[in-house]
């Protein structure tokens, strides 16, 4: 369940951090576009159109992520600390007796 959730919102990551490459790129591009032209076209509502959706995706999966993978690693988190209970508990337990305290 942890290496599954490990790829999964990896791959997640990767997700958001190349369409946050992919605006940034776009942003450069809409700012070389605006410095050569002085009227709007298509190519420049085009370029508009494609950050916008890069940005929208950044930001469903930025919230999927921050929604989800905190839970999930709660989750994890507590099955970890059972199972060190656990093994915690299964250790003999050295009873100091009366002869033995000095």
């Amino acid at each position: 369940m942890t290496l599954h959730g490990i790829v999964y919102y990896g791959c997640m990551l990767t997700v958001l951090e190349l369409s946050t490459l992919g605006a940034v790129y776009l942003l450069k591009l809409i700012i070389d576009y605006l410095k050569e032209t002085n009227h709007v076209s298509n190519s420049g509502i085009e370029l508009f159109l494609w950050f916008t959706g890069f940005r929208v995706v950044q930001l469903l999966v930025r919230c999927y992520y921050d929604l989800h993978v905190y839970n999930y690693y709660r989750f994890v988190q507590t099955k970890v600390q059972c199972w060190l209970f656990d093994l915690t508990c299964s250790l003999k337990q050295w009873q100091i007796k009366e002869e033995k305290h000095a």
